[in-house]
């Protein structure tokens, strides 16, 4: 299971799912359109206290970089997050 998350893929999954959680603006339908177009949601329809949506549109785009090499690990993100 550890393998399967640090795959570039599940980064990019994760990200996705977090953003998802902190928008409600877009249906999934629109997410994955989006996504397959090689386009990001746009973060600023992130909603929540400021301090949550500050850090969330910092590190979200890290995760969502279009390289997967340039994407920070799991063990990365959980540096940032702590």
């Amino acid at each position: 299971m550890i393998h399967l998350l640090s795959s570039c893929y599940s980064q990019l999954r994760y990200t996705l799912c977090v953003w998802c959680m902190l928008c409600t603006a877009f249906d999934t339908e629109q997410i994955e359109a989006m996504v397959l177009k090689g386009d990001r949601p746009p973060l600023d329809a992130i909603e929540g206290p400021a301090e949550l949506v500050s850090f969330a549109t910092r590190w979200i785009p890290l995760c969502w970089h279009e390289s997967p090499d340039e994407r920070p690990t799991f063990d990365g993100k959980y540096n940032v997050v702590k």
